[in-house]
């Protein structure tokens, strides 16, 4: 029973100590009530071992608890403090300035790292700054959604020329920061389409999906972006980086350009494509002197790119389609009697830009 006394005082002490070292050196701040569904992909928040603790002791317990487990990972942005079914849970979150609209029917306080940071902006620990416009950040790119999310890979809203845009960010290829701008994964969603579709985007982030060439415009008319593109084919992944990949406006039809083939591991074949305009089968700017099936490539070949005379490469062609040059093709990989299983081409942000 004395041994149970001490224990319950020195945990009680911890708990002081905890809190007024928080509170008076980091600075935690209590903000609000929160729900715990619907947040960005409607992912649940971590499975990882200790993010998820339920006891009856009370909540001086389950804070301190909660306090020194998110502090042990660098990823943790914030945690949850909820009470159910007389319980208290610990939630870890590591994605940073959730959306505090929303309620739900589980409803939480949520405790967030000031740091040494301002009165009007949070501590962000992944990066290590002060995100002074949290919580309604403005996100161009994968980038941003990066020093104010941390690498979390999932759907993120953009805003794009004012205008708000979801997307997917991957965060895992490559160091991450990738912001996708096509996916091809089962078929599911049909690319042969007009112009009107290809200039606003169609599909959605988390499946087959075109981002859009005027929000591709918009992100890359400063400059500054690589473009990698990841394949599949016959369970082989291939991919090629190109450096200063740019969209011109409509008025030049969405001309594409890069500077530099960077790296890959198959041959370069967006090589023909490099400077000219896009081509879908309502809006012919291709040069087709063959004429193959008919004088516009997008018809000829089942797809919408940005066709030269016309293809090394088509890979908004018909998935999965092994007639001549009409499927996914990427001519070093499949040649044109086969099809790309699975393709994403994705932006990032060149270092320095």
């Amino acid at each position: 029973m004395h041994l149970n006394k001490t224990f319950q005082d020195i945990m009680l002490l911890i708990v002081v100590w905890v809190f007024f070292t928080f509170k008076v050196c980091c600075g935690i701040e209590l903000e609000g009530y929160f729900t715990l569904n619907g947040w960005h992909n409607y992912s649940v928040i971590s499975s990882m071992p200790g993010i998820l603790s339920t006891r009856s002791v009370g909540l001086k317990w389950i804070f301190s608890h909660c306090a020194i487990s998110c502090l042990q990972y660098r990823e943790c942005h914030s945690y949850y403090i909820c009470k159910i079914n007389d319980k208290h849970m610990c939630l870890l979150s590591f994605l940073f300035d959730e959306d505090i609209s929303q309620n739900g029917i589980l409803q939480c306080r949520v405790y967030r790292f000031k740091g040494e940071c301002d009165s009007d902006a949070i501590y962000n620990r992944y990066s290590g700054t002060c995100v002074k416009c949290s919580p309604n950040c403005e996100c161009k790119d994968c980038q941003d959604i990066r020093l104010i999310h941390g690498d979390v890979t999932g759907q993120h809203s953009l805003k794009i020329d004012g205008r708000t845009v979801p997307a997917w960010c991957d965060m895992d290829a490559d160091d991450g920061g990738w912001l996708i701008i096509q996916r091809r994964l089962d078929g599911s969603l049909n690319f042969y389409r007009g112009w009107s579709d290809y200039k606003t985007g169609f599909g959605n982030p988390s499946g087959e999906y075109w981002l859009g060439l005027e929000n591709l415009y918009s992100l890359t008319s400063e400059g500054g972006y690589d473009l990698r593109i990841d394949m599949e084919y016959n369970s082989q992944s291939f991919y090629v980086l190109y450096s200063d990949f740019t969209i011109a406006p409509e008025s030049d039809n969405y001309r594409m350009s890069y500077s530099l083939f960077k790296a890959g591991n198959t041959d370069n074949d967006l090589s023909w494509h490099n400077g000219q305009p896009f081509t879908t089968f309502d809006r012919d700017n291709d040069a087709n002197e063959e004429k193959y099936d008919d004088p516009n490539c997008a018809v000829a070949f089942y797809g919408a790119w940005w066709y030269a005379g016309c293809h090394n490469s088509n890979l908004n062609g018909h998935y999965g389609n092994t007639s001549f040059g009409k499927g996914i093709n990427w001519n070093h990989v499949t040649g044109y009697y086969a099809s790309l299983s699975r393709v994403e081409m994705k932006i990032r942000k060149q270092q320095g830009s």
